[in-house]
């Protein structure tokens, strides 16, 4: 069995710091390194003037209440948003006036159902997951609905609900993504 010394010790805190500040880096430069299924993995830009669409790629935080459940349950890491967590990368489903359907079948879109927005009932780690209350949902101005098309599995408006648009940070746009998103 080998022993861990103080020179791997002080190796290990030299390659965090590294990534710490490479992250950093990254962030004031006005790209978004996106690691988690819900999106193509990869690089994004930030466009804070573009304007939001339907199928539009959003940056947003969650309440402070959500922010730290979320941390704790392992879907986020640490970052600038209430509660101290990353903004979650999401895809614009729905806009003010669309209306969603929101059934134990998924997402119906103005009347079209959307695919793979079951909702799960348990995540990746398998713990229970609440979903948010079965209903319609006519999105009033200033919300949106948001959804992931890449994984069924996406923490979205499926358990948050309509979000705000004033948690929207910015628009991002793909730059060097990998080529076919992982489901999982």
């Amino acid at each position: 069995m080998s022993r861990v010394g103080t020179g791997d010790l002080l190796h290990l805190g030299a390659v965090l710091g590294a990534l710490g500040a490479v992250a950093m880096a990254v962030q004031a430069s006005g790209l978004r390194w996106q690691h988690t299924g819900s999106l193509p993995r990869g690089l994004y830009k930030i466009d804070r003037d573009a304007p939001i669409k339907r199928g539009s790629i959003v940056l947003w935080c969650l309440d402070e209440a959500r922010g730290r459940w979320a941390r704790t349950r392992g879907y986020l890491t640490r970052g600038p948003c209430p509660g101290e967590v990353e903004p979650l990368g999401k895809v614009v489903l729905g806009l003010p006036g669309d209306t969603i359907d929101w059934t134990p079948s998924g997402v119906i879109l103005n009347g079209s159902l959307v695919p793979r927005t079951v909702a799960a009932l348990r995540d990746r780690f398998g713990q229970p997951i609440e979903a948010t209350a079965f209903g319609r949902y006519i999105l009033a101005p200033g919300t949106a609905w948001l959804s992931s098309p890449y994984t069924a599995r996406s923490f979205d408006s499926r358990y948050v609900g309509p979000v705000r648009m004033a948690r929207q940070m910015a628009v991002v746009h793909p730059m060097l993504t990998e080529p076919i998103p992982r489901d999982r």
